[in-house]
């Protein structure tokens, strides 16, 4: 408490009575807690419960066998991968990956840089 009065003097945002300040300072945080307990029941009048974060996989559709609906041979999904560890900081790999939905075959070209010339290459590779 005492920081945060100081800080609060400091910058402008509080101007304490003397007395008033040495008797905030000198109170413990028990005794605080009970004298603003009737200002936080007319805050908050019910506890608020966080929201519970969704789980990816509620979120990313998950194909199963009987999903794909019987797709014609050379029905691709492609996925461009960047394996950077989740930091885009310094150099790292990149992939083209495709996968036939039909057969599952899959194909997978690794690139250096993200660049157009060389997706198209990869594209070209994969589709020999």
């Amino acid at each position: 408490m005492p920081a945060l009065v100081d800080a609060m003097e400091r910058h402008g945002h509080l101007q304490l009575d003397p007395e008033v300040r040495r008797r905030l300072l000198a109170a413990s945080a028990s005794t605080l807690d009970r004298l603003l307990q009737p200002i936080r029941k007319e805050a908050k009048p019910g506890k608020r419960k966080r929201p519970r974060p969704k789980k990816p996989s509620g979120s990313v559709r998950v194909r199963t066998f009987a999903d794909w609906n019987d797709p014609a041979p050379g029905y691709l999904e492609i996925d461009f991968v960047e394996h950077n560890g989740g930091s885009t900081a310094g150099a790292y790999i990149h992939s083209l990956v495709a996968f036939d939905v039909c057969s599952g075959w899959m194909e997978s070209v690794p690139l250096l840089a993200r660049s157009q010339e060389l997706m198209v290459e990869a594209l070209d590779m994969i589709s020999l």
